[in-house]
């Protein structure tokens, strides 16, 4: 008697479930830069990326994230957590501010509050103010 053997499943090519759990990438630290953004800007302007906007997330301020639109515009936002909500600020303009700036505001932003206290109510105007008068010496 001969004895025949089930075919073999064919492999699937590409990543499955289980390959993707089984890969160990190491993950760089990645932050976005006015040179990048503006690259996306055009490319959104454009038309070659066909979307309305792209968001991007800074690796080296937690809560700062870059929005990029179709119209070429680049706005700055902080995201803080105040009790139950979690809002945005909008910190800044690209070209118009710098990226460091931003990511100074959103540091205080969130250590603010941190504290309970929300800098949306008329406090903003004055953290600018007092940001641009003390320079490179202020402390969050």
């Amino acid at each position: 008697m001969v004895k025949i053997d089930p075919p073999k499943p064919k492999k699937k090519r590409g990543l499955t479930a289980n390959s993707l759990a089984k890969l160990t990438l190491p993950v760089a630290q990645s932050e976005f830069t006015e040179t990048m953004l503006l690259g996306m800007a055009a490319a959104l302007k454009t038309g070659r990326l066909k979307v309305d906007k792209l968001a991007f997330s800074d690796d080296v301020q937690h809560g700062l994230r870059a929005i990029v639109r179709k119209t070429g515009t680049i706005t700055l936002h902080a995201h803080y957590e105040i009790g139950e909500s979690r809002p945005m600020l909008k910190v800044g303009d690209l070209p118009g501010s710098t990226i460091a700036e931003a990511r100074k505001i959103t540091k205080t932003v969130r250590a603010l509050a941190a504290k309970g206290i929300d800098v949306q109510d008329g406090m903003l105007p004055r953290l600018l103010r007092e940001l641009r008068e003390q320079g490179e010496n202020w402390r969050p």
